[in-house]
């Protein structure tokens, strides 16, 4: 009996010590991005962001590349998140930045939103790098917002280089600006037990978890993509204020407002009102060279050159519905006697009277045959068909 009394106060002894051991653990098992490979691997931790390590987790070989990330724009990738801390979930986004080591000033900009369930609801994420994205080196920025515990921001950051795109950074600026939240440089913060619905996610949005979902943000700015309309309010009371300005000013004043009117309509207005009295005497010749200036602006003489060059590219030729050669690199299409001749198609020639290429050869049937015109264009289509329209 007391063997038996001793074991079982040994038991409880010990299970009071695991449990004692596990909450005395260090709470730094949360998540990081596995894949894409991310920058400084080896000393990348899984700690959420603090107010002086934005962006990316800065730290000591914040930036070394462990291994460059190759994608093709347009081409689906994975999203992978190791750790054993999910806090619940949340929502997650990823961004691209033009920036190789971006500071706190750079911009990064989602090309993809996830709404609940990130980490956690799945092994993996899709996103995809969008088509017309400009070719280079990039920042891929993995965001993360939880649900569940202290109010964090979480950032890992990958090297990419993105190829098969466009050119030109267009495409890049429309995209809309990463959200930031729950750190020091902004007072932005995300309230507790719900899904972030991110107020400017972009076009590629995916819901993992539909429930609990926030959209009410504490202390959050106008989303930066209202940016744009700020410049409506500028033009408006800049159209309404020339009607007032011309009785004032009367002729003298024609062309000043002419050029300035939008920007700078209240000093116009006021500059004439105070010379108006000083110069009552010349009043009479103000009309005289005015009126000469109003019919100088020649509208004609632009309009006339441009109706000429169609008819100049015009030769005659026989039969209607021939393909006509002129040269190996200029082709056309003999209408009613008459044909205007283009640029062939990269890789092809044209060759008495037939389009020449390596896998095949058009020759059109008869006049106005429309099944051949049609193939024509089927034919001349497969050779762009390579060029990407939206570049």
């Amino acid at each position: 009996m007391t063997r038996f009394s001793y074991s079982k106060m040994l038991g409880k002894g010990l299970l009071w010590l695991g449990l004692i051991s596990l909450l005395g653990m260090p709470a730094h098992a949360h998540m990081k991005m596995s894949k894409p490979v991310p920058y400084g691997q080896d000393s990348l931790d899984t700690s959420p962001l603090s107010g002086g390590n934005f962006p990316c987790k800065q730290r000591a070989g914040v930036y070394t590349v462990t291994s460059m990330n190759d994608m093709l724009a347009g081409s689906d990738q994975t999203l992978e998140i190791a750790g054993g801390a999910a806090h619940g979930g949340g929502s997650c986004q990823i961004s691209l930045s033009l920036d190789k080591e971006p500071t706190a000033s750079s911009k990064f900009k989602v090309i993809h939103s996830i709404i609940g369930g990130c980490p956690g609801g799945k092994p993996s994420y899709s996103f995809k790098i969008p088509d017309d994205m400009p070719n280079g080196e990039y920042t891929l920025a993995w965001t993360w917002f939880n649900k569940i515990g202290n109010r964090e921001m979480y950032m890992n950051c990958a090297p990419v280089k993105v190829t098969g795109g466009c050119s030109g950074n267009s495409a890049f600026d429309r995209l809309p600006d990463m959200f930031v939240a729950n750190i020091a440089s902004t007072q932005c913060k995300t309230p507790e037990m719900v899904n972030v619905v991110f107020p400017n996610p972009g076009d590629s949005v995916e819901t993992v978890v539909s429930e609990n979902l926030g959209t009410d943000l504490l202390g959050c700015g106008a989303p930066t993509g209202e940016s744009p309309s700020a410049p409506a309010p500028s033009q408006t009371p800049g159209a309404g204020n020339p009607t007032p300005s011309v009785p004032a000013t009367s002729m003298p004043a024609t062309s000043a407002p002419a050029a300035s009117a939008p920007a700078m309509s209240t000093r116009v207005v006021s500059a004439p009102a105070a010379s108006a009295p000083a110069a009552s005497t010349p009043a009479p010749s103000a009309p005289a060279t005015s009126i000469p200036a109003a019919p100088v602006p020649s509208a004609p003489t632009p309009s006339a050159p441009v109706v000429a060059p169609p008819t100049s590219g015009n030769t005659s030729c026989s039969p209607d519905g021939a393909l006509i050669c002129n040269g190996e690199k200029q082709w056309g299409l003999c209408n009613f006697g008459k044909v205007v001749f283009q640029p062939v198609a990269p890789g092809t020639s044209c060759i008495d009277g037939h389009i020449m290429k390596k896998r095949g050869t058009y020759n059109p049937r008869g006049p106005y045959n429309v099944r051949s015109l049609y193939n024509k264009m089927v034919f001349l289509a497969s050779d762009i068909s390579t060029q990407k329209a939206y570049c």
